[in-house]
């Protein structure tokens, strides 16, 4: 009797654990860290606040575009057409440039779906939907992630074959 009680109970446990691993409710995914030879903790190094897509970058004394590009992380010629600049790309301390929004993001180190769509402002689940992905949602350095253009559409669109036409003849 006491046995059978001691079953009931392990399996009355096991149905409450199993149903615990059933919350599928989105949560931040966990912070990375590096740890250096040395022992401390290396930090991901981020871009400055204002190199954000979209976002204004006030020229500083001795910047040049591909500097800025560079330290912003994008293309060079991205940030010139963002801003209507044509070669040899003068720019003037104060003058304030406008971040490009790029269109593919290349996966680094500590990087997830989740930190990737806070950098850009969209939420992680669009990205995974325009790149089929699914939970557990796992990417790979240098894989490339499309990210929607200003309108919300995908970037990358695939242009369908165009249509042969066939016809069959007609017996006389």
């Amino acid at each position: 009797m006491v046995r059978a009680s001691a079953q009931w109970i392990v399996l009355i446990a096991l149905a409450a654990s199993l149903s615990a691993c059933a919350n599928r409710s989105p949560r931040d995914p966990a912070r990375v860290e590096y740890r250096t030879p040395s022992g401390g903790v290396a930090q991901t190094p981020s871009r400055p606040s204002s190199c954000s897509p979209g976002e204004r970058y006030t020229v500083r004394s001795g910047d040049t575009l591909s500097q800025i590009a560079e330290r912003c992380r994008v293309e060079t010629r991205s940030l010139a057409d963002a801003n209507g600049l044509n070669a040899p790309y003068h720019i003037v301390p104060g003058q304030e440039l406008v971040m490009p929004r790029a269109r593919v993001h290349v996966v680094a180190r500590g990087e997830n779906l989740y930190r990737i769509g806070l950098r850009y402002g969209i939420d992680y689940r669009e990205l995974a939907s325009i790149n089929n992905l699914y939970p557990p949602f796992e990417i790979e350095i240098g894989q490339e992630i499309l990210l929607p253009d200003a309108a919300g559409s995908r970037t990358a669109a695939v242009t369908p074959p165009p249509a042969t036409t066939v016809t069959t003849p007609t017996p006389r």
